[in-house]
């Protein structure tokens, strides 16, 4: 556990539980973080009775709400008489070779690929600097992890809210897996490498913020996937490459910002489909050619919607004209 985790009366019933263990097998349990890796159950020796058996299991369970709720309880369990011609559950050579447990790995269920979502992106971007990581790796409900919203009733991760936490390294593909994912800001972090095309998997985001980072390569196609996005800032980065047509696909999005990184060619016609587009930041690009007609309609674009391309031909102009002008001068003074 880690020194901001928080305690109760789950964790002395793991700590029971893991007792118990050492005494029956030997050796300590494996860690939690290796058992949510691998998704590996608990082997427990042959011929252990099947009430103990379940009751050390169930104290060992990774997910808080899985374990007895107090002593009493895991005392129920171990007096518990087993069902008619019940195996103990995950002791080792119980069911015959190559049958299924009806019990599944931890990985298996929704909540444990979330955990394992989030313990990759503490994995991949030095989770032990952090800023604040409150919680982070211990076994309290994910709604408790700094900077983490879960749903109430599933217990799934819904927003993630790490902007300025000193989070440096990659975004690993793994967060692909948050399938309630909502809302996801990373902004004004130290992360580089590219945007994970995994992203396209979170089809219920409504916002996504990953500005002020150091993220490089192109902008993945597969975010035109997220048709629900209404928001989408991915400002101040190195990304380069053209703007691709697949955000055409994001009509629900009114805010977009790429800003300041380092894209190129021209803007695609595919997002004139952005019907709903309030704010649009393109400068500080070197995008070309002018915006889809649709997208400059004074009703549908703040006056401060600009692009480089923009920029660059008013530019010329201006340069351009007084340059003539100058030059103008400057003959008219020798005469």
């Amino acid at each position: 556990y880690s020194e901001e985790a928080r305690f109760g009366p789950y964790t002395d019933i793991f700590g029971l539980g893991a007792t118990l263990y050492h005494a029956l097998t030997g050796a300590p349990p494996p860690p939690a973080i290796d058992r949510l890796q691998s998704g590996d159950a608990l082997s427990l020796p042959v011929g252990m009775p099947a009430p103990l058996a379940t009751a050390v299991q169930q104290a060992l369970e990774l997910r808080v709400d899985d374990r007895p709720s107090s002593v009493t309880a895991f005392l129920d369990l171990m007096q518990k008489p087993p069902s008619t011609g019940a195996a103990p559950p995950s002791v080792a050579s119980a069911s015959p070779a190559g049958s299924k447990s009806s019990r599944k790995a931890p990985s298996a269920s929704l909540l444990d690929s979330d955990r394992e979502a989030l313990v990759a992106l503490y994995q991949a971007t030095n989770g032990a600097q952090w800023r604040s990581r409150k919680d982070w790796l211990s076994d309290a409900p994910l709604g408790a992890w700094f900077g983490i919203t879960a749903d109430k009733k599933t217990g799934r991760v819904i927003e993630m809210d790490l902007s300025r936490n000193q989070l440096s390294g990659v975004i690993p593909a793994e967060l692909g897996q948050l399938a309630r994912l909502r809302q996801m800001s990373l902004s004004g972090n130290r992360l580089s490498g590219p945007i994970p095309p995994a992203l396209g998997q979170l089809t219920r985001l409504k916002t996504l913020r990953l500005s002020g980072n150091q993220l490089s390569g192109s902008i993945p196609t597969e975010l035109g996937q997220l048709t629900r996005l209404k928001r989408l800032f991915l400002d101040g980065n190195q990304l380069s490459g053209p703007l691709p047509a697949a955000l055409g696909q994001l009509t629900r999005l009114k805010y977009l910002n790429l800003s300041d990184n380092r894209l190129s060619g021209s803007i695609p016609p595919a997002l004139s489909q952005l019907t709903r587009l309030k704010r649009l930041f393109l400068d500080g690009n070197q995008l070309l050619g002018p915006l889809p007609t649709k997208l400059v309609q004074p009703t549908r674009l703040k006056k401060r919607t600009q692009t480089k391309a923009k920029h660059r031909q008013e530019g010329c102009a201006t340069f351009l004209m007084t340059f003539l002008i100058g030059l103008l001068a400057f003959s008219l003074g020798r005469m």
